[in-house]
């Protein structure tokens, strides 16, 4: 019987504690305040914010260069307002097309000629993110979080 192979109960009761060990770490590293599923989040949100700050930025160089466009190319043109209100005026109407509506709105407030953006993406607290075009500087103001 001294012959016999094969592991011995302590070996096989050690391996069981190595392997639940490995296992809690890795659920931690997974799961955890700072962990690879939070973090793999918060980027996904990030990315998504992101995006649609890009959507916004398109839809108003697209209207800069149709203002342009229609001033200075088109004979019969008779765009009378300036940069800043015609890209206010018509940005809400660019971004209710198909392309940019999933990110992003706008209104225009008709007393001060400025239009209100509002992303469609939340951030990482669950808040819509606004900024407002100025119509006099002809910049969009930074992104805060409302809600």
């Amino acid at each position: 019987m001294k012959n016999q192979k094969g592991i011995t109960l302590i070996a096989l009761v050690i391996t069981i504690i190595v392997l639940l060990i490995l296992a809690g770490i890795s659920i931690v590293m997974l799961s955890g305040e700072n962990g690879l599923l939070k973090r793999a989040t918060e980027a996904g949100v990030t990315t998504k914010i992101s995006d649609a700050k890009e959507q916004v930025s398109l839809a108003i160089n697209d209207l800069v260069a149709g203002y342009y466009e229609e001033k200075y190319t088109n004979s019969t043109a008779t765009v009378t307002e300036t940069l800043g209100e015609y890209v206010a005026k018509n940005l809400p109407t660019e971004l209710d097309k198909e392309q940019y509506s999933d990110y992003a709105q706008a209104t225009q407030d008709e007393s001060t000629k400025n239009a209100t953006v509002t992303l469609k993406a939340k951030d990482k607290d669950g808040k819509t993110l606004q900024a407002v075009y100025d119509s006099s500087t002809g910049k969009l103001g930074a992104f805060t979080a409302i809600d």
